[in-house]
């Protein structure tokens, strides 16, 4: 490349015809017209692109794809988006020994860029898989999809557990599936919804007004369930819990909320209280919590330890004193924005 050195410049710089001085345009040399052309045509060509006369975006394409093999990341619209018959998840066929992405789907690329997944020829959507293994399969705008082993030490140099957030999806390098196969090569697939802009979602919502009489250690409401974005997410947990005493007895406890075995809440050691009158009493335990959602299976519990032999009431009503409307609990999880 270079500056435009014909007749007529200035500095290297083009000029207008001035008749007042009587200076002459800048001419327009075939050398540098040439020069312009094949910069631009080799930085296309340079990114994989052959030259396409009335395809007016191939500068921008080439550009992308510079930007997808570099550490610049363009702001915005950053994440890769699936759309297609399966909404926001790539349809994968599995038989023994073999994965292949169904072609019915696009990939959009930092909010821009269009990938149809039929442009890839089926060679390029197609692995072969090994007994007893777990494999990611991932998209990448420059090298399209591409399925690591778990057990590679570059690409799991910690062999951490598949489902840690260090493997989610990032803007130039979006996790498609998890791959697991048996010990006959049978694979089992998992996808997950790569969505550009991730929104609050619901998970678990669970609301009981059943009464249920506890002694010793109970489970009073559970649900499991199964987060399938390509992103770990910052969620929260919330309870509500009513429980109280049968008329005339003296009860205390230990309420708390579980996730993955593991208790992430818990209210003091509740006294329930003795009435001389027989009046039982009833106390509220809510609070709410805030947890990392990572990929893959996840249980919720709320759960009360009653630590004396007369029984505790969950959910109480006026079975246990006339004086009481039907009491209600709930136990909810959110998804609230993307980690």
């Amino acid at each position: 490349m270079h500056l435009i050195d014909a007749a007529g410049h200035v500095g290297n710089q083009f000029v207008h015809e001035d008749p007042a001085t009587n200076r002459p345009p800048t001419e327009i040399d075939a050398a540098w017209l040439n020069a312009v052309q094949n910069e631009l045509a080799n930085a296309i060509k340079g990114f994989g692109l052959d030259l396409a006369k009335g395809d007016q975006t191939q500068l921008r394409q080439a550009i992308a794809n510079a930007v997808a093999g570099s550490d610049l990341k363009i702001q915005g619209f950053s994440m890769p988006e699936i759309t297609g018959p399966a909404g926001n998840r790539l349809s994968i066929t599995a038989i023994a020994g073999q994965i292949t992405v169904d072609a019915a789907s696009q990939i959009i690329w930092r909010g821009t860029r269009v990938f149809s997944v039929a442009s890839y020829s089926a060679a390029a959507r197609t692995f072969a898989t090994a007994a007893s293994k777990t494999y990611h399969l991932r998209w990448r705008p420059v090298a399209g999809f591409v399925l690591l082993d778990l057990a590679d030490a570059v690409y799991n140099p910690s062999a951490q557990a598949e489902t840690v957030n260090a493997f989610d999806s990032q803007p130039d390098d979006a996790l498609i599936a998890t791959i697991v196969t048996s010990a006959g090569n049978v694979p089992t697939v998992t996808t997950y919804d790569n969505l550009a802009i991730y929104t609050p979602k619901t998970l678990v919502d669970i609301f009981s007004n059943t009464r249920v009489v506890t002694s010793g250690d109970t489970v009073l409401l559970a649900s499991t369930f199964t987060h399938r974005y390509a992103r770990a997410y910052r969620g929260r947990i919330d309870w509500d819990l009513w429980i109280g005493s049968a008329a005339a007895q003296t009860v205390y406890g230990h309420p708390r909320i579980e996730f993955d075995g593991v208790k992430v809440g818990h209210g003091t050691r509740l006294h329930y209280g003795y009435s001389a009158v027989g009046y039982a009493y009833t106390i509220n335990h809510s609070g709410h919590r805030v947890q990392t959602l990572n990929r893959g299976s996840h249980t919720v519990r709320a759960m009360f330890r009653n630590e004396v032999s007369p029984t505790a009431t969950f959910n109480p009503g006026a079975a246990d004193s006339p004086q009481w409307e039907q009491s209600g609990s709930s136990l909810s999880v959110t998804a609230v924005e993307v980690i």
